[in-house]
């Protein structure tokens, strides 16, 4: 149906009426001449229809050879209108003009996109691109990503890989860094392990130094559980970095609670501003609004795989108002509960939650309040520096001599 009403406006359509004369010759003349009639209506002494614009010269002709009065009701189409406005100089060379620039505004760039770089600044970028010729508002035919690319690369030690990529009239800048090696401990520096917690040991494995404590044992907070210094069987002592993995099972007890009421915030109204973007120029009417944030809320023009940074944004604001709720029971339990989680699962060193008890009471509030049996490592490293006098050359340090 949409097809047709175009096909047919392409090429005209022309209404008439014809009367005062032979209708029958009429309809027959036109028959004679192939002259296809869109919805034909007759009566004793009229005709009317609709033609196709091709069809209007025979239409005369069959009307003078019948005796009609062929009077032309409307003329629809592209011809006629184009007709109708042929000494209107100024649309065809108007439209001509809007066709030239938009097309030589879409061989420009408009956007530079960098994205991931840590290791300098985007001006410094951007001042390597201006060497290059490269701007906003430079033709792509210019820009040339694999010499960007070489250029980028070379100007830090610390970019890995640069990837650039030239999409619509946009262009995407992707860093790639290298990782910073962390800093290695100095082999010339030794350790105890200390107790980070209290508990009973349930296993201990002692990897360098000299272990103290069993299996079995009781440890509080900052007992020594492995010494760094090793007697040798010389009476001298060796410095080593202790190392140890000592699991102990101690008790924790967590506590939150939830009042009946609660203060929040909640939507009072939300507002959409509407504004143009027509290339680099922004047309919006927040003035306060800074042209060069764009919204995520934009749409542009884009026919096929070309995109034309030609189209509308939205700048939503939601405006929030302080209330206050009341909570129900299973509110404020459920509250406690994800309350209570998130306080484990902070406690991302236990390795295992072996018993949990929960209570819980409600006066003037919720509280729950959770006991539990966990596993954990509680070896804790801590550098130190054997006396001066005490040091050896293995030590890494100079010996010291013995006055005469």
């Amino acid at each position: 149906m949409i097809v047709e009403k175009i096909k047919s406006w392409i090429h005209g359509r022309v209404s008439f009426s014809a009367s005062d004369g032979f209708p029958t010759r009429f309809l027959h003349a036109c028959s004679v001449r192939k002259i296809k009639l869109y919805d034909l209506r007759v009566s004793s002494d009229a005709v009317s229809a609709a033609v196709d614009g091709a069809d209007l010269p025979d239409l005369i002709d069959a009307a003078d050879e019948s005796g009609m009065d062929l009077k032309l009701t409307e003329k629809k189409g592209l011809g006629f209108l184009l007709q109708r406005y042929r000494f209107r100089w100024g649309i065809p060379v108007g439209l001509l003009l809007f066709v030239v620039l938009i097309s030589v505004l879409a061989s420009m760039l408009w956007t530079i996109e960098i994205r991931n770089l840590t290791c300098m600044k985007e001006e410094q970028v951007l001042a390597v691109l201006e060497e290059k010729g490269i701007r906003i508002g430079s033709f792509l035919q210019s820009v040339h990503c694999n010499e960007i690319e070489k250029e980028l690369e070379a100007t830090d030690e610390h970019i890995l890989r640069v990837t650039v990529n030239l999409a619509g009239t946009g262009l995407y800048i992707d860093f790639s860094e290298r990782e910073t090696p962390q800093k290695t401990e100095k082999e010339t520096e030794f350790a105890n392990v200390y107790a980070s917690d209290g508990g009973v040991i349930e296993k201990a494995d002692y990897f360098a130094g000299v272990g103290i404590y069993r299996v079995g044992d009781a440890v509080v907070k900052g007992d020594l559980l492995v010494s760094g210094e090793m007697p040798m069987p010389d009476g001298s002592i060796r410095y080593v970095k202790a190392d140890a993995d000592v699991i102990v099972s101690t008790n924790k007890r967590f506590s939150v609670c939830s009042s009946s009421a609660v203060a929040v915030k909640q939507v009072a109204r939300v507002k959409d501003r509407y504004g143009i973007r027509f290339f680099s120029i922004v047309l919006t009417p927040d003035k306060t609004r800074s042209a060069e944030k764009m919204p995520a809320g934009e749409y542009v023009f884009s026919p096929g795989n070309m995109e034309y940074p030609v189209g509308i944004f939205r700048n939503r604001t939601t405006e929030f108002e302080d209330t206050t709720v009341a909570l129900s029971a299973a509110q404020q339990k459920l509250l406690c509960l994800t309350d209570l989680a998130a306080r484990i699962r902070e406690k991302d060193y236990f390795l295992k939650i072996t018993a949990m008890e929960i209570m819980e009471s409600q006066t003037g509030g919720f509280t729950l309040e959770a006991n539990m049996t966990v596993r954990q490592n509680v070896a804790e490293r801590l550098y130190f520096r054997p006396p001066v006098s005490e040091r050896s050359p293995s030590d890494g340090a100079e010996g010291t001599e013995d006055p005469d």
